[in-house]
């Protein structure tokens, strides 16, 4: 009886036992090919559409974040340039007032030789010695002359 159900199963156009077999290696390329389509089914369409439309949006949306950010340090830029701005403009106002203040401009005339009366005018010869050295705290010092007692000592009796 296998035999016979064998046989039925076999179809006509190949005799023999070697056919016998339901997906034999020569057969099975041509019948998956003859119900196999080329093209996707639509869910597949439909997975590999929402696909591309996410990574659209990834792509748009981070565009979009770097703009921002651009942006946003751009107003900062601006924002550190204003108020350097602002501070030499008050620093240029103060400077006029102070240039405008009547102690300042008769200072002023004072070194162009334009003093107030009874006040005579000095300046040092182009030749004259340099000011000795401003020894800054602490450190080495010219060897004095006199002790400072004896400065003092001068200052109250006299040479």
């Amino acid at each position: 009886m296998p035999s016979n159900v064998v046989s039925l199963a076999v179809s006509s156009d190949s005799p023999g036992p070697a056919a016998a077999s339901p997906r034999s290696p020569a057969q099975s390329p041509r019948r998956l090919r003859g119900r196999m389509s080329l093209r996707p089914a639509r869910p597949y369409l439909l997975v590999i559409l929402a696909a591309v439309v996410a990574v659209w949006l990834v792509l748009v949306l981070g565009r979009a974040l770097t703009q921002l950010n651009e942006a946003s340090e751009r107003a900062a830029a601006v924002g550190a340039e204003s108020a350097a701005l602002q501070a030499r403009l008050e620093a240029g106002q103060r400077e006029l007032e102070l240039v405008q203040a009547d102690a300042f401009q008769s200072l002023q005339a004072r070194s162009y030789g334009l003093g107030r009366e009874g006040e005579r005018a000095f300046g040092l010869e182009a030749d004259a010695p340099p000011p000795p050295p401003i020894v800054p705290l602490g450190g080495q010092s010219a060897p004095l002359s006199r002790t400072p007692l004896e400065a003092w000592l001068g200052v109250l009796f006299g040479p």
